[in-house]
Formats: structure tokens, C-alpha cells, sequence
């Protein structure tokens, strides 16, 4: 797992694995109810994609108020209406 600091905030990007086939960003926003913060998904991307999403969060994290998480997937991890 890499910690890349930007100015104001901070990308975990976690290093993919042989298995993992993508890769998705995923942050959070506010709470809704007070307590619980509110959990974004980007789309998964092919793991080929990896750098590049890394890259994106990046550029990105300055602009967010939690930090970006660059996660590798397998397809199992994929939701059904996701899979190929």
C-alpha cells in the first residue's frame, strides 16, 4: 500500500495482486445521518487502467475533503451487473 500526500489531502493506493483484473477509486463524502460517512465508487476500470487511476486520484485529492482509495479487484469482488 502506497500513501501519496498531496497539498491538503492524501491517495491509499493499494498494489495490485497477480488475480486482480481492476480497479476502482473509492472516497467518501459527509455523513447523511450524522454518523456514518457516505461511500462513493467510481466505475471499475481494467487493472491496466491502474496507473493511470492512481494518477487520476492524484489530481483529484486536492479537491476532495476525505482521501481517494485506489483498490485492485478480482471479478469476484465485482458486483454481478458489473461483470463481463
Amino acid at each position: 500500500m502506497s500513501v501519496i500526500r498531496t497539498k491538503t489531502n492524501m491517495v491509499v493506493a493499494y498494489e495490485p495482486e497477480p488475480a486482480d483484473r481492476y480497479v476502482q477509486i473509492v472516497w467518501h463524502g459527509p455523513p447523511e445521518d450524522g454518523r456514518h460517512l457516505r461511500a462513493f465508487e467510481g466505475p471499475p476500470w481494467p487493472i491496466d487502467q491502474y496507473r493511470a487511476s492512481v494518477d487520476w486520484a492524484v489530481s483529484m485529492a486536492d479537491f476532495m475533503r476525505y482521501p481517494l482509495y485506489v483498490v485492485p479487484l478480482r471479478l469476484k469482488d465485482l458486483p454481478r451487473e458489473l461483470r463481463p
